[in-house]
């Protein structure tokens, strides 16, 4: 995870085409998420795979971030979006919104042909957008990435989550992983954290500094053992 996003030179594994000029559409909302349903051609570095050849991916909106240039190994929270939209294609659920909700996701994107937009349009909690040249859906259902026990959203700042200070219950719609906190603990496939400051951090930097240091004592160790090998010589 990191804070910069997908502009610079280059694809990175994006179309070429510029999904970013797709989503200008979020621009005016507060930091969310898309998922883009279709073909896999359109989206960064490809999608997951669901049964029957469609593909999914979640990106950030308004901006897809450097990170998402490429998919992220398959998690629990991976696997549980994918069953819940699997449902939904099956014809075994007809709110999709409401599931999509609960991991952040605002709209749908269509990509790609195919007969994917029936079954969307058949969906009671999403809003088919009047769009040139994209076809998309906004979930009729609040869709916060993260929020926080008294109800109130937080929002999405590269890294971090950022809302009211105050001790406080967040709830974050990431893939659950202990770094988030001191004060972390599992809900499901996401994460929940007790704060009293107004931010929540997703911080690898411990584990990074702890590997930095075990690599130079071992280094240090090594040019110890090779300046000592080397003395020994010299004094045969």
């Amino acid at each position: 995870i990191g804070t910069i996003t997908i502009a610079i030179p280059g694809r990175l594994g994006l179309p070429s085409s510029g999904l970013a000029d797709t989503l200008a559409f979020t621009n005016e909302a507060a930091p969310g998420r898309v998922l883009l349903i279709g073909s896999e051609g359109a989206m960064p570095g490809g999608g997951q795979e669901l049964e029957g050849g469609t593909h999914i991916r979640l990106v950030s909106t308004p901006v897809p971030r450097l990170w998402e240039a490429w998919p992220t190994p398959g998690a629990e929270g991976d696997r549980a979006l994918a069953e819940a939209v699997t449902a939904a294609l099956s014809g075994e659920d007809f709110r999709l919104g409401e599931s999509l909700a609960e991991f952040g996701v605002g709209w749908i994107v269509t990509t790609g042909e195919g007969a994917i937009t029936s079954t969307l349009d058949a969906q009671l909690d999403l809003l088919p957008l009047a769009l040139p040249d994209t076809r998309a859906y906004q979930v009729d259902v609040a869709a916060p990435r993260a929020i926080d026990s008294t109800g109130t959203e937080w929002r999405s700042t590269g890294v971090a989550y950022e809302g009211p200070a105050g001790e406080r219950t967040v709830r974050i719609a990431e893939n659950a992983d202990t770094r988030w906190g001191d004060r972390w603990e599992k809900d499901g496939w996401a994460n929940r954290v007790t704060v009293t400051a107004g931010v929540v951090e997703f911080n690898p930097i411990g584990r990074l500094k702890s590997a930095a240091l075990g690599a130079l004592i071992w280094v240090g160790l090594l040019l110890i053992s090779v300046a000592a090998i080397r003395d020994r010589g010299g004094r045969s």
